[in-house]
This record gives C-alpha cells, sequence and structure tokens, in this order.
C-alpha cells in the first residue's frame, strides 16, 4: 500500500519538476526603468489590439490560435484568414 503511494508521490514529483514554465516575456519594473511611463506599462496587448493577439519576435502582430499549444501564430498569410 505504501509502496503505491509513494510511487504516485514520485510520480508526481517527478512531471512537477519538468512541466514546462512559460514565462511571460514583459517585466512592469523593467519597463518602468527604461522610461515608459506607468500608463504605457499596464497596457495590455489584448485591451490596444483584441483578445488573441500576441507579438512575434519581429515586432508584428500575430494570434494565439486553438491547436498551437499558446504559442503565437506569426506566418502569412495568417491561418485565420484562410
Amino acid at each position: 500500500m505504501y509502496e503505491k503511494a509513494l510511487l504516485l508521490l514520485a510520480l508526481f514529483v517527478t512531471i512537477a519538476a519538468f512541466w514546462p514554465q512559460k514565462r511571460e516575456g514583459f517585466n512592469y519594473n523593467s519597463c518602468r526603468a527604461q522610461g515608459f511611463s506607468k500608463e504605457f506599462c499596464v497596457t495590455t496587448p489584448t485591451g490596444a489590439m483584441g483578445a488573441g493577439t500576441c507579438m512575434c519576435s519581429d515586432g508584428r502582430v500575430g494570434m494565439q490560435l486553438p491547436g498551437f499549444y499558446g504559442e503565437c501564430v506569426c506566418q502569412y498569410p495568417a491561418p485565420y484568414m484562410l
């Protein structure tokens, strides 16, 4: 009985240790330190561009679409426009 519980606990700890950690690339304090206003630093892309939008690494606006595991889809033509 204890062996199964211990094995289950070890499995959960292993999964938790290797679970991918998604971190937002934005830091409020860094934004303020670069001289931007408080209003600018708290404005989210969702509020400015609409739900489901994201910023591509090259500065373009992309979309977060179902089936892409939360990744920003940046290809053109965008899949949602096909």
